[in-house]
């Protein structure tokens, strides 16, 4: 993935969270624009168990050539419901 793909879900008005997935596997999401910013060949992530939180308890940098998925997550609420199958 480069920097400008990763640029155009990011800003995407209205933003909609996403995740990414890197190249070991591992997932981070991100849920919200404003504690996301890429630098160069980095994308920050402020990470926050809460996600309507407006800043970030610690720092996530991740590589963006070792990114392999972000894709869109749905971010509504489920309110304990599954749906059928």
């Amino acid at each position: 993935m480069s920097p400008s793909e990763l640029e155009e879900i990011l800003y995407r008005d209205p933003f909609q969270p996403f995740r990414v997935t890197l190249a070991s596997g591992d997932q981070l999401i991100v849920n919200n624009a404003r504690r996301a910013m890429i630098s160069g060949l980095s994308l920050v992530i402020g990470v926050n168990e809460d996600p309507n939180a407006r800043v970030g308890t610690r720092l996530k940098l991740v590589s963006i050539p070792n990114i392999v998925l972000a894709e869109s997550i749905d971010s509504r609420p489920t309110n304990g419901r599954r749906r059928r199958k």
